[in-house]
């Protein structure tokens, strides 16, 4: 039997995530309502900012019919863009309570560079290390890499991004007060505004009291003023933030209060509630992770099976980006939508040996025994094998000679292998992965490797049918197993 091992990636604690991940969390499901509300290409924090910023009504997206819609889910989004942002603020204070912006970007960024300089676009050594320095160095923080969590990278990544932002914004505002008064020192009052909403207010009341008689005795003063206006808006513009966000303005026509802790973990009704049919019951938005992971628990436990390993397999066998889950009510049967086909790696691997294929639509059945089972090939894995040989070590003599002699070429350009995974069941060590192989149009594009013909390729279709990958071996092997 052909031994595929250590498939898929589990962490062995289910930690309750942070105020800062919950937050965080919020925010990822401001933006999917968003993408399915308004547009779907909508699906990324600066797409929305890009869209909010300036004025949305009067993008062609905007419908005067559907303006409560866009209006709410606008403000659903700056409420939790805001709240993330005021926690991941509030982690930087508590770390440096006395610390500048900038000493906080930098904080944030020697977090990540501790884990691999290269994550902050460094190099692991310098030019004037010498040759034993420079690998000393690399396989440091090459090993530090592999055995930090993907999890823990991101969320350092994210907070780096943030205070970045947070940073360049409050430059801007400095250089836009400098501006302002290099433009309109020659219109400024004795006490001139010394912040940008009172910036705003000055222009806004500058000669709009006026009459036309007035007006016209001070026509030079008043071109002089809107030049010099102009001027200053212009080099506004060439910052990096949006005239709005340097002034701190809501993009909403009403001004958003400040979200207090509670309000901010209310989420729209819409996205909370079911869609109830005769024979089936769709979630969507944040109800669709726990309903799939309760759905895939409940089916691997109940002949009995372990119910940490079942938590294990429903947290990291479903690919991320679900758009809809569908739970049927008189059968035993679900559907998980995702929002593409989807493509499984260990993102730290040198080696491109494995590659899982999801197709966008996944119909899972499941029965008493314990086991689900992926419809029509759900799940697809290509497997490249280039050390057969160190598996015959331990055979006798004989039978390793013998093996040897029918590889053949296998044995020096490696075994292509691609599977279908048919199903899961649980084991008392700790998974049975159901497989079998695939020839034709649904091969998975593998690059090296000879596919299996003549006699090997008899043997495997004949004898694989089954995997059974211990836990402690897939823990260990598949630390850094992500979805794409």
């Amino acid at each position: 039997m052909i031994k595929i091992q250590s498939l898929f990636n589990f962490s062995r604690k289910d930690i309750q995530p942070s105020v800062e991940e919950q937050k965080r969390l919020e925010l990822d499901q401001a933006i999917q309502l968003f993408a399915s509300r308004i547009d779907s290409s909508l699906n990324t924090v600066s797409s929305i900012k890009n869209f909010i910023y300036p004025d949305y009504t009067t993008s062609h997206l905007f419908h005067f019919e559907n303006r409560e819609i866009m209006h709410g889910t606008v403000e659903t989004f700056l409420k939790a863009r805001a709240s993330y942002l005021a926690a991941v603020t509030s982690w930087a204070q508590r770390k440096l309570p006395d610390g500048t912006l900038g000493e906080h970007v930098e904080f944030a960024r020697d977090s990540l560079r501790q884990i691999d300089p290269r994550l902050v676009g460094e190099k692991r050594y310098e030019k004037t290390d010498h040759h034993v320095v420079r690998f000393a160095k690399w396989a440091f923080y090459a090993l530090s890499r592999t055995f930090t969590a993907d999890e823990k990278i991101e969320k350092r990544t994210r907070r780096l991004d943030v205070l970045e932002r947070r940073h360049s914004l409050e430059q801007d505002r400095v250089t836009a007060l400098e501006l302002f008064e290099q433009e309109m020192q020659e219109f400024l009052p004795v006490q001139a505004p010394s912040t940008l909403p009172e910036i705003a207010s000055y222009f806004q009341n500058q000669y709009v009291n006026l009459s036309p008689r007035e007006l016209m005795e001070v026509r030079t003063e008043f071109t002089a003023f809107q030049q010099a206006k102009k001027s200053y808006f212009k080099k506004l513009t060439q910052l990096d933030h949006t005239l709005d966000e340097i002034f701190g303005r809501s993009p909403l026509r009403r001004a958003i209060e400040e979200v207090t802790e509670t309000e901010a973990e209310d989420t729209d009704d819409e996205v909370e509630q079911p869609i109830e049919h005769a024979d089936r019951t769709i979630y969507k938005g944040s109800l669709i992770q726990p309903h799939v992971r309760k759905t895939v628990i409940d089916a691997l436990t109940s002949a009995g099976g372990d119910r940490e390993t079942a938590e294990f397999v429903a947290r990291h066998l479903v690919p991320t980006g679900i758009k809809e889950f569908v739970l049927y009510k008189n059968e035993k049967k679900c559907e998980i939508h995702f929002d593409n086909p989807k493509e499984g790696t260990n993102s730290k691997s040198e080696t491109k040996d494995r590659k899982y294929l999801v197709d966008q639509k996944l119909v899972v059945t499941f029965n008493e025994g314990g086991k689900i089972e992926f419809e029509n090939g759900g799940y697809r894995i290509g497997v490249v094998s280039k050390d057969l040989e160190c598996h015959l070590e331990k055979a006798p003599r004989l039978l390793r000679s013998s093996a040897k002699a029918a590889l053949g070429d296998y044995l020096e350009k490696g075994l292509k292998l691609s599977l279908d995974l048919t199903g899961i069941t649980l084991t008392k060590e700790g998974i049975r992965l159901h497989i079998s192989p695939i020839t034709g149009d649904r091969e998975v594009p593998m690059e090296g490797g000879l596919v299996p013909s003549g006699v090997i390729g008899s043997l495997i279709q004949r004898f694989t049918s089954h995997d059974d990958v211990p836990f402690e071996e897939m823990e260990k092997s598949y630390t850094h197993f992500v979805w794409k």
